[in-house]
């Protein structure tokens, strides 16, 4: 018996560790040690009712000598041949009662025997399932242990990366100063420049005056020599010889002023074209030098904004996705459920992300008809954090929306409905966002574009329909504009939506087989001429980052 008051003791410490968060192979464990337990109690009962058929074998050998003994002993009387009948007779009911527990006790061994089997083929599974779980933990931690050596590895190479762009942004530096140093020296060389120029132009005038003079030195010369010839042909004083001799002398030394006036000149106007022969070599090594350097500018900036690209792209691949957009930016390239990080969420959430047109999108609602139906019917709270499976019908949860839709990155929105006819039409909108709880989960949407095939019933032009600046009402949180009614409840049979004034869609509310009724999960003017709810059997809400690309259909 103390086997069988342990069991209560046992299923309570397995259920325990069942209960653990993020430990599903205690549950296994668990599992295993209670079949462990069962297949022990059945081996106790098969022995004690091996034993119970060896003390029956016992009684029915001692029954058989009694009855042996008997009948040797009254074949010896006549009168007792009638009482040694019905002592045969109740032995042989006895007998046959034996035979009958001992066919129910062979058929019970053999259900033990199999029940044996099976826990013990279970076991064997669940031990298969332990051993294959480990494989798969060490795996995951070797991918992890990978993921952070490539991270760090990619780390080191984009802080070399702003090492060398650090480096040809101090060369560039170092290049202006040299550039602005050169200017500066031919600024101060044109200032030279000019200065002589100045001095020559008056030197010029004055070799010009000088010239003039000398030429009128020439013609009084070419008097006075005449006039002394004169005198001296004449002899007729020798006053006025020496007098023109005089003259003379006068005149030939300034001559020789003047020749070396012009000398002089000549020599600073050699000087000059010296100087501006130079100031064009510096010219031009300064015009070589900006042109290089702007070259280099160039370079260093086509090489900044590569190595930015490539930090950039590095990011992408080693940060975690924060959407599908980035999941396929990680090589992703078929729809599926895969793990995304929002900016709240440090343990990642599972999502559907779809592929469409190219372009991964990210599922928050799904609707399918499926075997067991996800119900719609909750809370606020269940809204918030997100319920259902992504494999099938779900919801995302607001905080996670909140999260994707408030971080920077402009998001669309489109829709993909399908009718009870197997009709499937679409619809893009190119603004989507949503507040935090706060705010009441406030939607903000917009920009119905003109290639949608879906009627637009999120935004249309009707006040009570137009759901833009919404708050989320849930069947115990109402924030909808219909004064006294809960629109989640009248409308949307308990599913949580912006319902504004109730509006025109019930994305939320259960599946159903009819159209022009509220109650089930339907859209309003499905088709532009049919202004009555068209009943749904399949509804996709997704988002991906804004683009123009990705609004063509």
């Amino acid at each position: 018996m103390a086997p069988l008051l342990l069991v209560p003791l046992l299923l309570v410490m397995v259920g325990s560790l069942a209960t653990l968060p993020h430990q599903q192979k205690f549950d296994v464990e668990g599992s295993i040690i209670l079949n462990q337990i069962s297949i022990h109690q059945i081996q106790e009962e098969q022995r004690g009712f091996n034993e119970g058929i060896k003390s029956l074998l016992k009684q029915i050998e001692t029954l058989t000598n009694v009855v042996s003994t008997k009948l040797t002993l009254d074949d010896r009387s006549i009168q007792a041949g009638e009482h040694k009948n019905n002592i045969t007779q109740h032995l042989m009911r006895e007998v046959e009662d034996l035979k009958q527990k001992l066919l129910r006790r062979d058929e019970t061994l053999a259900e033990k025997d199999e029940t044996i089997q099976q826990q013990q083929n279970r076991i064997q599974q669940q031990q298969e399932t332990v051993t294959e779980r480990d494989q798969s933990m060490q795996e995951l931690q070797n991918r992890i242990q990978q993921q952070q050596e490539m991270v760090t590895e990619r780390d080191q190479s984009i802080q070399e990366l702003q090492n060398r762009i650090q480096q040809q942004q101090e060369t560039v530096i170092e290049r202006d100063q040299t550039i602005q140093e050169l200017q500066n020296r031919i600024q101060q060389q044109q200032k030279t420049f000019q200065e002589k120029e100045e001095i020559l132009r008056l030197t010029k005038e004055e070799k010009r005056v000088l010239e003039e003079e000398l030429l009128e030195v020439h013609e009084d010369k070419s008097q006075v020599e005449a006039a002394a010839a004169a005198a001296a042909a004449a002899a007729t004083s020798a006053a006025a010889a020496a007098a023109a001799a005089a003259q003379l002398l006068k005149v030939e030394e300034s001559h020789v002023s003047c020749e070396s006036q012009v000398k002089n000149l000549t020599q600073n106007n050699e000087e000059v074209s010296i100087i501006k022969s130079q100031q064009q070599v510096n010219i031009t090594l300064l015009e070589n030098i900006t042109q290089h350097t702007q070259e280099l500018r160039n370079k260093l900036l086509r090489q900044l904004s590569d190595c930015q690209h490539n930090v950039t792209d590095i990011k992408k691949i080693s940060l975690p996705a924060r959407d599908c957009s980035d999941v396929q930016h990680k090589g992703a390239t078929q729809s599926g459920v895969y793990q995304i990080f929002p900016q709240s969420s440090a343990g990642g959430v599972s999502v559907f992300c779809k592929m469409q047109e190219e372009n991964m999108w990210t599922v928050f609602l799904a609707r399918y008809r499926q075997i067991t139906q996800v119900s719609f019917s909750k809370g606020w709270e269940d809204y918030k954090t997100g319920f259902g499976d992504p494999h099938g019908e779900y919801w995302l949860g607001n905080n996670n929306l909140h999260a994707l839709t408030s971080g920077g990155r402009r998001y669309q929105l489109k829709v993909i409905a399908t009718n009870l006819r197997g009709e499937q039409l679409s619809a893009v909108w190119e603004t989507f966002s949503v507040a935090d709880e706060a705010n009441e989960y406030r939607v903000i949407m917009g920009g119905y574009t003109s290639t949608s095939t879906l009627n637009d019933a999120l935004t249309s032009e009707h006040d009570w329909a137009n759901l833009n600046g919404s708050s989320f009402t849930t069947v115990d949180s109402d924030h909808d504009t219909w004064s006294g009614v809960n629109c989640a409840q009248h409308l949307g049979s308990g599913g949580g939506w912006w319902y504004n004034d109730c509006g025109w869609v019930s994305p939320t509310s259960p599946l159903g087989n009819t159209d022009y009724d509220p109650r089930v999960m339907s859209w309003g003017y499905f088709f532009p001429d049919d202004r009555l709810f068209m009943g749904l059997s399949q509804l996709l809400m997704m988002i991906t980052p804004y683009t123009t690309a990705t609004t063509q259909h």
